[in-house]
């Protein structure tokens, strides 16, 4: 069991990486919140394994849970009194907090981060439940961009959203100035990997600059999806016709990603690092040696042999064409 001593020791070195300049604050937060129970019943009743990240992830939500009250004490004097909880809806944000940049996550959950010219953080909204999960009662009005995304990150992390399982991210960027959103998209990329390096695996960042069309708002409404996500989903369906809005919505990011690295998809306008885990699926000679089998060929007898990932009904699925002898299956 952790001490108190051992616990301000580590709070120290994760706010000093994550805020620096707000040290003392955070720790006098931590110090005025001591004896403060934070409940984990639906981290416990989300995670079906143990998570050898958690720790991890825990010891950062500790300083993020210090480093809201204190962001909130900093700010709060700033506040509208019209804003209630971590939603601030557009009547009540303050007139002189000019919105220059969204930046929407999505991996499932989905939430944009609304940020000023400064790119400093006017409000972060949640787009789903799950985002209102990964939020939670943290306020990041006035915060800076590298201790939100950190913050959410660690939330993610600690709430079983993002593991060695599941390790897509997409970042999308709105800002009319091209130049700007690519500089966003390179900086958060970098955020997100840094953060869930932390977790000790590799975390699969896409990104793209977005501008909201009537297609995209309508799919997002239709969907439940952020503009994001549908922006991604129809550059997929343009580069495979085989494919449907339908099919991929329900998919987390990661799903989509793993059906367009499969069938080698690619659009210019959309850049990733890293690789999507498809640990949670049996391998591609796997689902191959199930397609034989149930075909009643040796595989000996194949002549070509095409598997891509698919999805039937949200669920994902390897698609397994093949040839043997003068039969195609």
């Amino acid at each position: 069991m952790m001490d108190n001593e051992m616990m301000e020791a580590r709070i120290r070195r994760l706010a000093e990486h994550t805020a620096p300049d707000q040290l003392s604050g955070i720790l006098e937060a931590c110090e005025a919140r001591k004896g403060t129970v934070i409940t984990m019943n639906e981290i416990n009743n989300k995670k079906k394994k143990k998570n050898r990240f958690v720790p991890i992830a825990v010891a950062a939500a500790l300083v993020l849970v210090c480093l809201g009250g204190y962001l909130g004490y900093s700010y709060g004097s700033a506040a509208d009194p019209g804003v209630t909880g971590n939603i601030v809806e557009p009547s009540t944000v303050p007139s002189d907090a000019a919105v220059d940049s969204i930046i929407t996550l999505d991996v499932n959950p989905s939430l944009n981060i609304i940020v000023d010219a400064a790119d400093k953080v006017i409000e972060v909204q949640p787009l789903n439940d799950d985002a209102r999960t990964v939020i939670g009662d943290m306020d990041f009005a006035g915060s800076d961009l590298d201790v939100t995304v950190n913050a959410l990150i660690g939330s993610m992390l600690m709430n079983g959203y993002l593991d060695d399982i599941r390790n897509s991210i997409l970042v999308s960027v709105a800002n009319g100035d091209t130049a700007k959103a690519e500089s966003l998209q390179q900086q958060v990329s970098d955020m997100i990997n840094s953060a869930v390096g932390e977790g000790g695996f590799e975390a699969s960042v896409l990104t793209q600059t977005v501008t909201s069309t009537s297609e995209t708002a309508s799919l997002a409404q239709q969907y439940g999806i952020s503009e994001g996500k549908a922006e991604l989903i129809l550059k997929v369906v343009a580069a495979d016709p085989t494919l449907t809005v339908e099919s991929l919505a329900p998919l987390s990011v990661n799903d989509i990603s793993l059906i367009a690295s499969s069938r080698s998809l690619s659009d210019s306008s959309v850049s990733q690092t890293g690789t999507a885990s498809s640990k949670a699926y049996i391998s591609v000679d796997d689902a191959k040696s199930a397609a034989y089998a149930h075909a009643g060929v040796s595989a000996s007898d194949v002549t070509f042999v095409k598997t891509d990932f698919d999805s039937e009904h949200g669920v994902m699925v390897y698609e397994v064409e093949f040839y043997a002898g003068s039969v195609e299956y």
